[in-house]
Parts: structure tokens; sequence; C-alpha cells
């Protein structure tokens, strides 16, 4: 029998460059579901089934943050008849306001949380559900009882194997790093190993997509790395592309040799699974990661603090000399994970079950 569900998320919108997954996360809970309502704080551009039905809290409309407390009670009240169950993807906080309106109601509410850091307001949302959803290890709710890991869910369709062209040896070492530019993301670093790579006259091409959120300690790191690119005069072969949406990216991680991720354990991006989905080699500092990815890819997890930039460079350009044939190979394997463990398919079907 399928479910009548209710969505809780930031934004339903296909060009948005951070959250525009979640469109094909919606249209995979759809084929499960009679009936289907998302509340959204923004909503923007999407195509999803007629009984999918979107609920815009109103911040494209620039209404205030009481307004949006008040449409989503108004939401959640008025299609109470319409929803058994509640899923709320990311924002603690909904999961706080409504927990005790759902528990009075008999609706189970699962919560999706992976960030390392909590607080009391963690606990509060975690007390109100029926189970958490993690993916890393190193989440803050993962040490709960109800908690449960789940696929990190990627669109494998979407984020399809490159062709075997696209393995070909090229003159020039092609590098993509995708993310939110924030100190976090260690992408100075990144721009470090490319200054080394400049000075080894290796010829490359490096090309980061992202931008800084609205916050003034990005806007200050995002200068940091223009000011680096230009103090090792790397403008010829590094390049800020700005903001790609979410649907256009497989383009990018399909043209490049390796996807470079320095985030350190404590998450679990999501785009490092899109490069290993698309057979794209990887080299990450996350080193949660050690367990989850082939045997033949173990020396693609680096920690930040045990390695130099020399040592990050020297493991690129040992991994870009393997034969065709070796890189074909592990681009299959790491897809193969993917495709296995990480499946979108696979997140819908674990979260929908384990409401029963």
């Amino acid at each position: 029998m399928k479910k009548r569900m209710l969505i809780i998320t930031q934004a339903v919108d296909i060009d948005d460059p951070v959250l525009g997954f979640f469109h094909s996360w919606i249209k995979a809970f759809s084929k499960e579901c009679s009936s289907l309502h998302v509340i959204c704080l923004k909503e923007g551009k999407h195509d999803l089934p007629s009984h999918v039905q979107v609920h815009s809290l109103g911040k494209e409309q620039g209404f205030s943050r009481i307004q949006y407390i008040l449409r989503f009670f108004s939401f959640i009240f008025r299609f109470r008849k319409e929803y058994d169950q509640v899923f709320v993807h990311m924002n603690k906080e909904y999961a706080v306001l409504a927990g005790i309106f759902w528990w009075m109601f008999r609706k189970p509410m699962a919560l999706w949380y992976n960030h390392s850091y909590g607080d009391v307001f963690t606990r509060l949302a975690v007390f109100f559900s029926q189970f958490v959803c993690y993916t890393s290890p190193s989440a803050y709710t993962a040490k709960f009882d109800k908690a449960i890991r789940m696929p990190v869910g990627v669109d494998t369709n979407l984020f399809s194997l490159k062709s075997s062209s696209e393995y070909s040896t090229k003159n020039t070492l092609r590098l993509l790093s995708v993310g939110r530019l924030s100190s976090v993301k260690h992408v100075h670093t990144m721009i470090e190993v490319a200054a080394i790579l400049r000075a080894r006259d290796v010829s490359f091409s490096f090309d980061i997509i992202g931008t800084p959120i609205d916050r003034e300690e990005d806007l200050v790191y995002e200068k940091r790395l223009k000011d680096m690119v230009q103090t090792y005069d790397l403008s010829s072969c590094v390049h800020f592309l700005g903001a790609i949406s979410n649907k256009e990216l497989p383009l990018y991680y399909q043209k490049v040799d390796m996807f470079l991720n320095f985030t350190p354990a404590g998450s679990m991006d999501k785009t490092i699974f899109e490069a290993m989905s698309s057979g794209t080699a990887i080299v990450v500092a996350n080193t949660s990661l050690q367990t989850l990815l082939p045997e033949s890819c173990h020396d693609a997890v680096i920690s930040l603090e045990d390695c130099t930039f020399e040592m990050i460079v020297d493991i690129l350009m040992r991994k870009y000399a393997l034969s065709l044939e070796e890189r074909q190979q592990i681009g299959l394997s790491l897809r193969d994970t993917v495709v296995k463990e990480h499946g979108l398919g696979l997140l819908v079907h674990r979260v929908i079950s384990s409401f029963s």
C-alpha cells in the first residue's frame, strides 16, 4: 500500500545550485506515495507529478519570519488528514516547532540530520522523531539509539558513467572541486597544491564550482582564494565557475580526471558520491570514507594533518599515471559502490520501510 507523506525541506527548485538535488528526491518519494505534500521555505522551478503538492513558506516573496511560522502551522494543520507520516530534511527547527502537534495527531516523524554539531534543540528534535537519518558516522545524531544510517541518495541515472573516451589519456590533468566556498572545505589547500603542480611544470586545469553563502567570513574567504590565484599566477589554469545547478553537474564530473574534496571527517559531502557515480577518480580528506571505498581506492583518502602539499601532489600524479585500463577499472568500482550502496532508490526504500 502506497504511503501518504508530508516532506519538509528548505527549497524546491531544480535550478538551485546547492539544494537542486532534492527535486530528484521528491520525485523518487512520489513513486511510493499516493499523496505527497511538500512544505518548503522557498519555491522555485520544479516539474513534479500531479499528486505532489508544493507549499512555500514565502521566502521567494520576501515574507517575514513570523509569516513563515504562521504559514507553516497553517499548512501542517490544514492538510493533516492528507498525510500519515512526516519526513523533515535537514532543518531540526521544524521538528521542534511541530513535534508536539504530530505526536498528538499520531503522525510519526523522521528527521534527516547529518551535521556533526548538535545542541539542546537537536536533542529535542530527536526526542520527537520516530527515527533519525544520517549518512556520516561522525554525525551528531549517529549516537542515538533511534538513529539509522542511510544511503547518501545519489540519482545514478542523472550521474551516469562517463564514456570510455573521457578516460583517454590527455596532455592536461583535469581537476574539479564542487561545493560552497568556505574554509572548512579547504579550497585554499587545493590552490596550494595547484601552485606546486605549476612549479613542477605539470599541464593542468582546475575548475572550482561553488559560491560563498551570504556570510561575511565566507565572502572574505572567497577573496582570499582569488588573491592566492593571482599571487601564484594561476589564472590561466584555475577557474572559478560560480554556481552550477545540480542537473548540469554531470557534464563537469564526466570531463575531468579527478575530483577533489578536502572537507575533513564530520560530514558526508554528497558531491563525492556524485563524482564516484560518474566514474571519476577522487581524492578526499574525509577519513571516515576509508572503509566505504573499494580497496583499490583506499589511497584516495588522505589526512590533511599528516600530508604535506607535496605529498598530495605526488598522490595526484601517481593516480594520473595509471594506465587507461586501470583508470577505467577504478571508475567502474567507484560507480558500482554508489549503485549498490548509495543510490536514491535505496534511500527512499530505507526511509519508508523504517516507518513501519
